[in-house]
């Protein structure tokens, strides 16, 4: 069971990967909207109203999957930075564990929205939905905890 100090260090892992979170939805944003602009808003020729939708469904799932990626790597940085602060590496992984598993579906929600935002409108039909996301949103927590498990675990033990 977690005491508030545990408590306290899982919320500061889950306010990392909001704040990463929201830089990515910035970020997926202005991807998206630029991936708009080059395959539909702004190309010419006949192929752009067969291919262009492709390209930015391609594009918009491009940036989503860096989204998961990216609540990975933070929940192995963030996970060892508050590891370190623990004496029993156990302890560590479970907060660390903890925060990662909750903070990357965050993470990931925040820059789903922000892509979606990016590639509405014209041309946007094939880009896949927020409940296309939801599974592999899921997995990849479960890889955020893993790795904030493991790196906390690491860093607590190295402190020793």
């Amino acid at each position: 069971m977690m005491d508030a100090a545990d408590r306290r260090a899982a919320a500061v892992l889950v306010g990392c990967h909001a704040a990463v979170g929201v830089g990515l939805a910035v970020a997926g944003f202005a991807a998206a909207d630029w991936a708009r602009a080059q395959f539909v808003a702004d190309a010419a020729g006949s192929a752009v109203g067969a291919l262009g939708p492709t390209f930015l469904a391609a594009a918009a799932l491009s940036a989503a999957a860096t989204a998961l990626v990216a609540g990975v790597v933070t929940a192995g940085v963030t996970g060892a930075l508050v590891g370190a602060q623990y004496v029993r590496p156990t302890r560590a992984a479970a907060v660390a564990g903890a925060g990662g598993i909750v903070g990357a579906p965050l993470l990931a929600a925040l820059a789903v929205a922000g892509i979606q935002f990016g590639v509405a409108g014209a041309g946007a039909a094939q880009v896949f939905s927020a409940a296309q996301a939801a599974v592999p949103v899921a997995v990849a927590a479960v890889g955020a905890g893993v790795a904030g498990a493991g790196c906390g675990a690491v860093a607590a033990a190295a402190v020793q």
